[in-house]
């Protein structure tokens, strides 16, 4: 083989080492990031469970209020007005609890003492299709007797829970049941604005089973002003979309003004007898990012200055080796001719 051939293949010898640990290199780093994604991924699911954790904080802090204001009612003997001033002082400060009432069972036969009495001479009135009319003669009614803070609700006063399907199935499950109940999302009658979907929470007050409790104490919130709440106090996860679930129909509560396309990761909680879906979107841990980063670049500098080492080795020791075997052949050349040279000698 010519001394020019064996210098290419030195010189391709030495490529394919660089190729060889470059693609070692390449193999590694996947590696790693599978490891670092893994790990962020780890991270973002603590995230969001945390998130998810502190929306239902919030709804269980909505709910104690609720239970307190009944079992008050329950164990004392307040005047009517007593009552109203205590579901005052338990929805001070509450954010996102736009309003805290009593509802009272009427009959028919009470109806008109009731409109006397307690609503000013007001009738009862009923939310169908969502239009306000005086509610018709019916055997049982659940009104609005009283809501807190009063200057925004009072429209709501007189309602019959029962005359709107979504509040009447809240209602029935929380007299059925003793336990606190949410309803679908729903527009209150008294929110003009009509912008975003609150939920009604129920409990009924001295519950006994079969019989149909003479209060209630109900609760409307805003999904929407809680979740913000959340947002607002976690740094690397943010709720970006709830939806009611429960029925083979979704409805969305709430939803963030612009809706992500990276992952989301999605929970469900089971509050009240409805079913919420929760979609949590982890944010970037910087730091965590940045060091990813730093060592990708660490790992491919340090592999491509040792790959290219490695391959100049492996080059300089090829051609070493040829200069090695040209030498030698050299040599033997050099020897063979003293060897002929010198039986000519003797010969003469």
């Amino acid at each position: 083989m010519s001394l020019y051939l064996k210098k290419k293949g030195a010189s391709i010898l030495a490529f394919l080492t660089f190729l060889a640990l470059m693609g070692c290199l390449s193999l590694y780093q996947s590696e790693l990031d599978g490891r670092m994604k893994a790990q962020q991924e780890l991270q973002a699911e603590r995230d969001c469970y945390d998130a998810l954790q502190q929306f239902r904080v919030s709804v269980n802090i909505m709910e104690t209020v609720l239970s307190d204001l009944a079992i008050i009612l329950e164990s004392s003997s307040l005047r009517k007005a007593d009552q109203s001033r205590l579901a005052q002082q338990l929805t001070d400060g509450r954010r996102g609890l736009d309003g805290l009432g009593i509802v009272e069972h009427v009959s028919l036969s009470e109806r008109s003492s009731f409109e006397r009495l307690d609503l000013g001479g007001k009738p009862i009135f009923s939310l169908e299709s969502g239009v306000l009319r005086p509610s018709i003669d019916k055997p049982d009614y659940y009104v609005v007797r009283s809501v807190e803070p009063m200057a925004r609700n009072r429209k709501a006063i007189g309602l019959d829970l029962l005359s709107e399907p979504r509040r009447r199935d809240a209602v029935e499950r929380a007299c059925n049941t003793g336990e606190v109940t949410l309803s679908e999302p729903i527009i209150p009658v008294q929110d003009d604005n009509k912008a975003a979907p609150s939920i009604m929470m129920v409990k009924a007050v001295g519950w006994v089973r079969n019989e149909k409790p003479k209060l209630l104490v109900n609760s409307i919130f805003r999904v929407s002003l809680i979740a913000q709440k959340v947002n607002a106090a976690m740094d690397r996860a943010a709720i970006v979309e709830i939806l009611d679930t429960t029925d083979s129909l979704s409805h969305r509560i709430f939803s963030a003004a612009e809706m992500p396309n990276g992952n989301l990761h999605t929970n469900t909680l089971e509050i009240g007898g409805r079913k919420l879906l929760l979609r949590i979107e982890p944010a970037r841990d910087p730091v965590l990012f940045s060091k990813v980063k730093a060592l990708e670049r660490t790992v491919w500098l340090l592999g491509t200055i040792a790959s290219l080492l490695a391959s100049f080795i492996v080059g300089v020791l090829g051609f070493k080796r040829i200069e090695a075997d040209v030498h030698r052949k050299e040599l033997q050349q050099m020897a063979a001719e003293l060897l002929d040279e010198g039986s000519k000698t003797s010969l003469r």
